[in-house]
């Protein structure tokens, strides 16, 4: 489809989930008072309302990811520091990119894989099925993935062996794996190994 006919489905999706998104829309408009206490309901209804649309526009251009090479991807994202990464591949360190999980980080992950040999995890996403499709076939096109549910001896060693992690650690995998850390002033889960 045109890209402006996927942008106004986008949109609408955007607008329907605000309205039936359920828990999730729930537990955005939480964090986003936890999180931003200073800025009024209506600055926060904003955020969220803005948040709603790029997360539709994000999923809606999956299907871009698996349809198109490099050199789209490449025209569609800005990369800035990769100055930083050249210099630690050059003194053949072993890389861990660490980032919370935002609303493109797919679109930074395949892009990471387009150009680096990189490791991942993928957590599975219970209850979503056609997600988890979608991530784990997004992921191994060109990355190695391991699932967040497996032993990491085999991701230590990739890396080891020269792969870059991409890792994204904030999910919450139970208390006895857990640690609270800060994040934006609140407490947040995040697995401790």
């Amino acid at each position: 489809m045109p890209v402006a006919v996927v942008a106004r489905i986008a949109d609408a999706a955007g607008y329907a989930f605000r309205l039936v998104g359920g828990s999730r829309v729930q537990v955005a408009k939480r964090n986003l008072k936890l999180c931003f206490p200073q800025l009024a309901p209506a600055q926060r209804s904003a955020i969220f309302v803005s948040h709603a649309r790029i997360l539709m526009h994000v999923y809606s251009g999956f299907g871009r990811l698996f349809s198109r090479g490099t050199a789209d991807l490449d025209r569609r994202c800005s990369v800035a520091g990769q100055i930083h990464l050249q210099h630690q591949l050059e003194a053949g360190s072993n890389i861990i990119l660490l980032t919370p999980h935002t609303v493109a980080m797919e679109m930074a992950g395949h892009w990471l894989a387009e150009n680096y040999d990189i490791a991942t995890v993928v957590r599975v996403h219970e209850g979503n099925a056609l997600l988890d499709w979608i991530v784990s076939r997004l992921r191994t096109r060109r990355a190695l993935i391991f699932s967040h549910v497996t032993h990491l001896l085999p991701l230590i060693k990739a890396v080891r062996g020269g792969r870059y992690l991409f890792y994204l650690p904030d999910d919450d995998h139970g208390a006895e794996n857990t640690l609270f850390v800060p994040l934006f002033g609140v407490d947040k889960a995040t697995p401790a190994s």
